[in-house]
């Protein structure tokens, strides 16, 4: 869905932690059964049959606090992004800080590099691999 705040979940999350040079310090994904309908499968791929053995949020909750606690969180539409975390959160009664620090890659892509049309994050990896050469 497009908003946490009309009732759409989290479906899918995934948190990578990585150390000030770059390398991975952790990885954690997962697909997350909303128990609800799963929205417009035409934009995210995901289907109701992939959800069914999926754990609930609030069984996965920890996982994802525990990694987004204390660091600085990048995200392709980070606001987007939060805004689901932060809901799935709520409903389970618990405050998450705000604003949680962060960095849009979506935001930053339009301000440096205007030059590439669409902002879509497959676009701007492809700019990155293949600067020159890239056809969208």
């Amino acid at each position: 869905g497009f908003s946490p705040w009309l009732h759409d979940r989290v479906i899918e999350v995934a948190v990578v932690r990585f150390d000030p040079k770059g390398g991975i310090l952790d990885e954690f994904s997962t697909l997350v059964n909303p128990h609800r309908d799963v929205g417009r499968t035409d934009i995210h791929g995901i289907r109701a049959s992939d959800l069914k053995s999926a754990p609930r949020w609030d069984e996965i909750a920890g996982d994802v606090a525990s990694r987004i606690q204390d660091v600085v969180i990048a995200a392709h539409n980070l606001r987007f992004d939060v805004g689901f975390v932060t809901a799935e959160f709520a409903r389970m009664g618990v405050d998450v800080p705000s604003p949680l620090p962060g960095l849009c890659t979506l935001g930053l892509s339009r301000r440096f590099l205007p030059e590439i049309g669409s902002h879509k994050l497959k676009h701007c990896c492809g700019y990155a691999l293949e600067p020159r050469g890239y056809a969208f």
